[in-house]
């Protein structure tokens, strides 16, 4: 079970006493839906309002075959990784 508790200020505490018990807290951050078939923010592939629009995950590139080789560009930030990795910062930003 999770629950959202809002804090006054930018310091997250480590534990939260409720209900006596002391629970552990971490940051909230939330995610957007990324497509992997299309490569955009707010929906998921199962989704994608245009699934034959297909691109590499790793370079972007529309339609290619799974044996090219790539140099992993993402198209969320335009670093050298893969696209949305859990590193990306972009990643958490609202479209």
């Amino acid at each position: 079970m999770a629950v959202i508790v809002l804090f006054e200020g930018f310091k997250v505490p480590t534990y939260v006493r409720y209900g006596g018990a002391l629970l552990r807290c971490s940051l909230y951050r939330k995610q957007v839906d990324i497509c992997y078939y299309c490569g955009r923010l707010g929906h998921r592939a199962d989704v994608c309002p245009n699934p034959q629009a297909r691109i590499c995950r790793g370079c972007g590139a529309p339609s290619s075959p799974k044996d090219h080789q790539c140099t992993p560009t993402c198209e969320l930030c335009g670093s050298n990784h893969q696209m949305a990795e859990r590193t990306c910062r972009a990643r958490y930003k609202t479209p």
